[in-house]
């Protein structure tokens, strides 16, 4: 557990940040494509478009910590769209919500999928490739 620490700590650097999440941002960008792909040749659980996802604080000053680690994500190439919002306006979308609201992130265009469901229909979809799906089974080796 030590080394681990000690090796994820050296990990937990502002560059090496930047440098992994270019990489995920990259990814994620194939990824979704990769999804839209999939659903479009059988694959029948889709990923679905997520409604604003509504992100509350009390203060202007508390939701600027989640402004400012949105905007290294983006500097780091991921597609992110969001909105700052006043606790008024937070309210008014979710009525829930108290007085206590006095600043918000609507966070845009995001998408989810159900990973059950999704592996599920991945692997019916091999089946009906006559791919076979083993379970239970001791992986010795990969080959490509």
């Amino acid at each position: 557990l030590a080394r681990f620490l000690l090796t994820f700590t050296r990990n937990c650097t502002p560059r090496r940040w930047r440098v992994l999440a270019a990489t995920f941002a990259t990814l994620n960008r194939h990824a979704l494509d990769a999804y839209d792909a999939l659903a479009a040749d059988g694959v029948a659980e889709p990923t679905r478009p997520a409604e604003p996802c509504l992100i509350a604080f009390r203060t202007a000053a508390e939701r600027a910590a989640m402004a400012e680690e949105l905007e290294h994500a983006r500097a780091a190439g991921f597609r992110i769209a969001y909105e700052r919002i006043d606790g008024d306006r937070a309210r008014a979308l979710e009525p829930a919500l108290g007085d206590g609201v006095g600043a918000a992130v609507e966070l845009h265009g995001q998408r989810y999928l159900n990973p059950g469901n999704f592996v599920r229909a991945l692997a019916d979809a091999v089946r009906k490739r006559g791919g076979e799906i083993l379970e239970r089974t001791e992986v010795s080796g990969v080959r490509d």
